[in-house]
């Protein structure tokens, strides 16, 4: 019944299999700019509600540039950036708080005293629970 219609013969006359093809790259293209820029302002909207911190890699973050000595390099981005500061470590959004006071007053809060939920994290309570 809709394959008999007159509209749809009009449309395959119009639109020749090479027209198609064309037509649907042209769609393509137009969805997938349209889903990087989500993709960007997600981003921007995300990185804007964090503390400064440094840049790194997309997927490895900013392990690259730690360094054996991962404290001293901690110690020279909190002079950089400030007693409060954000960057990634691999995938996993880190925020880095240097200054005593700011410590305190944060974990008497009931919010800060949680764990990060990490693949790590799961496998040592799964092994703390099996042990008990």
């Amino acid at each position: 019944m809709i394959a008999d219609s007159y509209f749809i013969k009009l449309l395959v006359r119009l639109f020749q299999a090479n027209d198609l093809q064309h037509l649907l790259l042209v769609f393509i293209s137009i969805l997938s700019v349209i889903s990087f820029m989500q993709w960007l302002i997600n981003l921007y909207r995300e990185v804007r509600k964090l503390p400064p911190g440094p840049w790194g890699f997309p997927v490895i973050g900013y392990l690259l540039f730690m360094g054996n000595e991962k404290h001293t390099r901690f110690m020279e981005l909190a002079k950089k950036y400030g007693s409060l500061f954000s960057t990634r470590l691999g995938s996993q959004l880190t925020v880095v708080m240097s200054d005593y006071k700011m410590i305190r007053e944060c974990f008497r809060r009931e919010e800060f005293t949680g764990r990060p939920d990490t693949p790590f994290m799961q496998t040592l309570n799964g092994f703390v629970l099996l042990n008990t």
